[in-house]
């Protein structure tokens, strides 16, 4: 007897994903593989790494929606860390909180779908086509601290990998128990002469700012700044720039932070 070969899953054989419950069997119609959910359908997404994830799914509203447009809600440890508007099919992207090493078990909820068919008793709120993990390259901090204005973007020469700051660069940090530090590797930039110069660390809060900490840079090295406690700590790092350019490069070097080389 011939043997039929399997379908393929949605998620392939992936390492990053493993599906939960509220999933139905794998089916295949016209050429296209596909699960349908039905509510609270559960998803466990591993990241490891220090960098940013994002799931990516490509989905389509089904029968327990009345194949009708409807809002997708993505709940993780009982919070809503993301929505969506799904009226077609069409691919979805879902930032994940950045946290690890941890494994998120991710719950689709509908509200408003639950409709069964003719001849079929299963909840098809709606099917997914194919679910991946996209993983940002690492930073030159870690994926919880939020690069703001004064970074520019990342570099690699070599073998190493960093951003060259203007000045006033922000870092928004969440410190809630005041156990984070600020872990830099610093190298003076063309805008200082490639000379040794103070790093002058502020926190800003509201209209005001006020010092951290200063530290002396003489040479490529890693400082590590102890953050204030805080649900959201904006930080700024500031130097005391000479403003001296670069021939060819018009922007503005005072030093640069190599890549974040820690774990997770």
């Amino acid at each position: 007897m011939a043997m039929t070969a399997a379908v393929p899953d949605i998620i392939a054989e992936s390492p990053d994903l493993a599906l939960g419950r509220g999933w139905y069997p794998v089916e295949s119609f016209a050429g296209t593989r596909f699960r349908w959910a039905s509510n609270d359908a559960e998803l466990l997404v591993v990241a490891l790494q220090p960098v940013r994830h994002a799931l990516v799914l490509t989905l389509e509203p089904g029968p327990g929606v009345g194949l009708k447009p409807f809002t997708l809600q993505v709940m993780e440890s009982g919070k809503e860390i993301a929505r969506a508007d799904v009226r077609g099919k069409q691919p979805i992207r879902i930032e994940l909180p950045p946290a690890g090493p941890k494994i998120y078990r991710l719950i689709f909820h509908v509200e408003g779908g639950g409709r069964t068919i003719a001849n079929d008793a299963r909840i098809l709120n709606f099917r997914v086509f194919e679910a991946a993990v996209q993983r940002a390259d690492r930073d030159v901090l870690p994926a919880d601290m939020e690069l703001g204005t004064g970074w520019h973007p990342i570099e690699k020469h070599g073998d190493a990998s960093f951003r060259w700051v203007s000045n006033d660069a922000k870092v928004t940090i969440s410190n809630p128990d005041g156990t984070k530090h600020l872990d830099l590797d610093l190298q003076s930039g063309p805008g200082l002469e490639n000379k040794p110069f103070v790093l002058h660390v502020l926190q800003k809060t509201g209209n005001d700012t006020k010092l951290v900490t200063d530290v002396q840079v003489t040479d490529r090295q890693r400082v590590d700044v102890p953050i204030p406690k805080g649900e959201r700590v904006e930080l700024i790092l500031r130097v005391d720039s000479k403003g001296h350019k670069t021939p060819g490069d018009p922007r503005e070097l005072n030093f640069r932070v190599f890549q974040y080389a820690g774990t997770a």
